[in-house]
């Protein structure tokens, strides 16, 4: 759990940690922030500014939270907040002054329409705080036209086998419309934008198949380190912390088949269709197909920067990546042969987060001898949001020769600066019920599945974790990926 304030009084903190079944008393507005620092008070304020804007589509009248609690453990914090308001069924209470035993609090969610229980904590802590949940009786909505969901953070699980373990546990108790699994990558407007682009434009779909795609680049680089972090991810690494989660989100939809609708389930289920297309990796190839790396010293905007084995709590000797890079195939009729390159690492030369579709050369080439490379759209998730569609065209003058030029759409300037963050916005699909956002157990499962094989290589033939300055782009192994097959690295 985050540090607490030593200026927390001390009545409040002994009713906090001696709560029963980890249910702490309602609390002052004033001493929850003063309890919370760091992600986890970040975190409250993303749900207390969803749960407003989703109350106020919800409720006529004046909304506000009336309660807030934490379902604690040793290892973190799940945050629960009540709503209440002027319409009928959300009646206004004053919140009791006193703490309230499990019993009674049961019996005061039974008059409660809304609950969402946010578990930003490990997952090993999971069963602990689930079971307490559905031993106070908590888990599921005890009125018509109400409801009790649950936000869970990644990661989920550690491997395949205790993702499926974590998926029985949860849904033992809560029912999988119940289950909202966060990952605020999705929450990005530009995220979502690789749907609009192509299922909302009739000149991009067309293009988007293995007849005119020569391969896909996906990068999603940090400038940072661990900082604070080592501990955790001396237990993870690049591999579970970024590819089974953010890149195969990204990929997925890059790659995605139109669906049906759009809605939840549509797009989910072809989500998932494209994770269980995935070509696995047989063991001999897993060395030829994947590299890993770790970042040493080096310099970022001009400043001397610690290696990762130089890092606070980081093992002299430590092994863990800090980079990933792989080659993607996907086994279907869109995208058979055609790769997709995904990176991602630590302390490389700048943020930037970004999936380039990189099409194949014209098939005749007039203007030989002048560099014409291949065509290449670009959306920029982070931090420049954005489109930008690489072409050539005729310099002035008299001969024809030929530049590179491009057109760009940046959303900060045709849309000006977003007002909420990526949190919020998934926040408030979950109190609207809206999933589409969110993944299903079955594809936490399929990307799982198809990161394990690497792992399992990994531990029975060994790996090689190469070196790269921090402040470039990753190892020289990365750039073999894709010199072998002709390719290169784009330099974002």
């Amino acid at each position: 759990m985050d540090e607490q304030s030593s200026d927390l009084p001390d009545e409040v903190l002994h009713r906090y940690l001696a709560s029963r079944l980890g249910l702490c008393p309602r609390m002052s507005r004033a001493d929850l922030d003063r309890l919370l620092t760091g992600d986890t008070r970040r975190r409250v304020v993303h749900a207390r500014a969803a749960a407003v804007e989703w109350a106020g589509t919800e409720i006529v009248g004046t909304v506000e939270i009336t309660s807030e609690r934490l379902l604690i453990t040793p290892f973190g914090l799940v945050y629960h907040a009540r709503l209440s308001g002027s319409a009928p069924g959300a009646p206004r209470r004053p919140a009791p002054s006193r703490f309230r035993g499990p019993a009674e609090e049961a019996g005061e969610h039974a008059s409660s329409p809304w609950t969402l229980y946010y578990l930003a904590t490990p997952p090993a802590v999971y069963p602990r705080v689930i079971a307490q949940i559905q031993k106070a009786r908590l888990a599921q909505p005890a009125q018509e036209n109400s409801w009790v969901r649950m936000v869970v953070e990644k990661p989920f699980g550690h491997d395949l086998a205790s993702a499926r373990e974590l998926n029985r546990t949860i849904l033992q108790v809560f029912e999988e419309t119940q289950v909202y699994r966060i990952d605020h990558f999705l929450g990005k407007d530009t995220v979502q934008n690789l749907l609009a682009l192509r299922f909302g434009n009739g000149i991009f779909e067309p293009l988007w198949n293995r007849n005119y795609v020569d391969h896909v680049q996906i990068t999603a680089a940090e400038s940072l380190g661990v900082e604070q972090r080592a501990a955790f991810y001396e237990t993870t690494g690049a591999l579970r912390d970024m590819v089974q989660s953010h890149l195969l989100q990204l990929t997925s939809l890059a790659a995605i088949e139109p669906p049906s609708n759009f809605d939840a389930t549509s797009v989910r289920n072809e989500k998932l269709k494209v994770l269980q297309a995935l070509r696995p990796y047989p063991p001999e190839t897993v060395a030829t197909s994947i590299v890993a790396g770790q970042y040493a010293q080096g310099q970022i905007d001009g400043q001397d920067v610690a290696g990762y084995r130089q890092e606070p709590a980081v093992k002299a000797d430590s092994t863990t990546e800090t980079f990933v890079a792989a080659k993607v195939l996907i086994d279907n009729w869109r995208w058979a042969d055609v790769p997709f390159y995904i990176r991602t690492g630590k302390r490389m030369r700048r943020r930037v987060t970004e999936v380039a579709i990189n099409f194949r050369r014209a098939p005749h080439l007039l203007f030989r001898g002048q560099g014409i490379d291949t065509n290449t759209m670009v959306l920029n998730i982070q931090p420049e949001e954005g489109i930008s569609i690489g072409f050539h065209a005729k310099l002035p003058g008299q001969q024809m020769r030929l530049a590179h030029v491009a057109m760009d759409f940046s959303y900060l300037a045709a849309f000006g600066a977003s007002e909420r963050s990526a949190y919020a916005t998934l926040l408030n699909d979950c109190m609207r019920g809206d999933a589409t956002l969110f993944d299903r157990a079955d594809g936490v499962e399929a990307a799982w599945a198809f990161v394990q094989p690497i792992f399992d290589a990994w531990e029975r033939q060994g790996r090689s974790v190469p070196a790269y300055p921090a402040g470039s782009w990753g190892p020289r192994e990365a750039d073999e990926l894709l010199t072998g097959d002709g390719r290169h690295w784009r330099k974002p």
